[in-house]
């Protein structure tokens, strides 16, 4: 959305999700970071963000400037500027993590950065990446260290993949390359929880192929 089209007294949203994908939504000042989550979730992209179709709204959560917002939090108390737009990332998660835990970052050395689905060496410049001057560049700012394996998980054309998921029952090309996502999370998405969804709107799914396990 053009800021000319922004209302003066609003905040367009854009949200990333961790597959990539991004939509806009406009809010006022006095929405929360709670507010946010049950007007997406009700306002589901089912079209554009099926996959990524979370079981209840409780578990979205907002990532602002690399740090999760409670649920309190207003836009307004973060200062955004109204009429323009704010990028923020919007990701499923059981839990917040708990102050001084493992994920909360206590050293720069842990942070990376995410760029066009590669982690990029601390030695790589902006100008090295060819950005346009002038511009807005989407990247991911994530912490590359777990406590344990069982929370690393792998994401496969937006769509988290079970443990025992095997390469070659996703079809994938021998002797190519295949990108995708490495990322700690405690808790698989719910089993068809779009097929869920889709049920309580009047609609009905079945499971008739390999991909059902891929959640």
């Amino acid at each position: 959305m053009s800021a000319k089209n922004i209302p003066g007294d609003k905040i367009n949203l854009r949200l990333i999700l961790v597959s990539g994908k991004t939509k806009e939504f406009v809010f006022s000042p006095v929405d929360s970071a709670g507010d946010i989550a049950i007007h997406v979730y009700d306002n589901w992209p089912e079209a554009d963000w099926a996959a990524e179709c979370v079981s209840r709204a409780e578990i979205l959560r907002l990532i602002y400037q690399g740090r999760f917002l409670h649920s309190s939090v207003t836009l307004g108390a973060l200062g955004l500027a109204l009429g323009r737009t704010t990028v923020m990332h919007l990701v499923p998660r059981e839990h917040l993590p708990e102050p001084n835990s493992h994920e909360c970052v206590s050293r720069a050395e842990i942070l990376r950065l995410i760029y066009q689905g590669r982690f990029l060496h601390s030695s790589v410049t902006l100008g090295a990446l060819g950005l346009a001057l002038g511009r807005t560049t989407v990247m991911h700012l994530v912490p590359q260290c777990v406590s344990r394996a069982e929370i690393l998980r792998l994401i496969y054309q937006g769509r988290f993949l079970h443990s025992s998921v095997t390469l070659g029952a996703l079809g994938l090309a021998l002797g190519r390359t295949t990108v995708m996502h490495l990322v700690p999370r405690e808790h698989l998405p719910e089993p068809n929880s779009h097929d869920q969804r889709q049920k309580s709107k009047g609609g009905s799914s079945s499971c008739c192929s390999a991909s059902c396990c891929i959640l």
